[in-house]
């Protein structure tokens, strides 16, 4: 049971905004909610995210699975196989100050890509190449959104959507396989992984009222300054070993 702190309403809040993002452009909840969750929940990162992530990609299959392509889902699972092995190996060696720093690394770097908008060209190869990244990150953070959406940004809305919620389902399982295998989910990740979950869901529900708002450049913008920010200032602390 986790008691309702003032930490945990902040979270709650942060998952929420999270939710809404993901579930209008097709991810973002762990990449706006990991800077707070590395900051004061430390011992939530990466299992709860992974949990409220995977579980927030079944809501939007739920709506849209009939939009998935396949055959970039497979590629990209196949690539993130390995770098699920890769992250857990990281986890595995990093302390908590250099966790600090692979975070808030990931977190920077995803919401510049996004923020410039930077695309790749749709192939097997980048495909597969997009999955590995996101193993790695996923598994790392929770955070594997931004290296696949770059390879499907030119496809239609539903199909980014359905494909990135079908990836970050089936992919947020196995690597919880992995990181469980090698002990590294507690009782307390998953406990605050449910105490989240109805923001989450809330954020899922709300997603779809609100997209146009969101699909406007200026909260866009802002949500991907303020991840930026975090990322940033959650790697530099971690550097300076704050």
């Amino acid at each position: 049971m986790v008691e309702p702190t003032p930490a945990l309403l902040l979270a709650a809040s942060v998952i929420l905004l999270g939710a809404v993002v993901q579930g209008s452009v097709g991810f973002g909840v762990a990449m706006v909610a990991a800077p707070y969750m590395m900051w004061v929940l430390p011992e939530t990162v990466p299992a709860t995210l992974i949990i409220l992530g995977g579980s927030m990609a079944v809501t939007t299959l739920v709506r849209e699975w009939r939009h998935v392509d396949v055959h970039d889902l497979v590629v990209a699972l196949l690539g993130r196989l390995p770098g699920i092995a890769v992250g857990t190996w990281l986890l595995l060696v990093a302390g908590t100050q250099a966790l600090g720093v692979l975070v808030g690394g990931i977190v920077a770097v995803a919401a510049a890509l996004q923020w410039w908008k930077i695309t790749i060209t749709r192939s097997t190869p980048n495909v597969a190449a997009a999955g590995f990244l996101s193993g790695i990150a996923a598994t790392v953070s929770g955070v594997g959104g931004p290296p696949l959406a770059m390879v499907l940004a030119g496809e239609a809305g539903p199909r980014v959507r359905a494909t990135l919620a079908s990836f970050f389902a089936l992919g947020a399982a196995l690597s919880l396989a992995s990181l469980t295998l090698t002990g590294q989910v507690t009782g307390t990740q998953v406990a605050y992984a449910a105490a989240l979950f109805p923001a989450m869901l809330l954020g899922a529900l709300l997603a779809r009222p609100l997209a146009r708002y969101m699909d406007s450049g200026r909260t866009r913008a802002a949500i991907l300054l303020l991840a930026g920010i975090s990322g940033v200032v959650l790697t530099t602390s971690s550097l300076l070993g704050a």
